[in-house]
């Protein structure tokens, strides 16, 4: 096993890493936003709400 080889592996890895990271942290985010959603349209459609 040669030094690169392992440079290589560790570079995949980490882009990997970086790219599973960043999933999680989008459908997090997408799931926040649809709840944010949800709870300010119940309150807009709840009766006791006045503006």
């Amino acid at each position: 096993m040669n030094v690169s080889f392992y440079t290589d592996e560790y570079q995949i890895y980490r882009v990997t890493k970086v790219k599973s990271t960043l999933n999680v942290l989008t459908s997090a985010g997408v799931v926040a936003v649809k709840a944010l959603l949800f709870l300010l349209i119940a309150l807009f459609m709840s009766p006791s709400f006045r503006l």
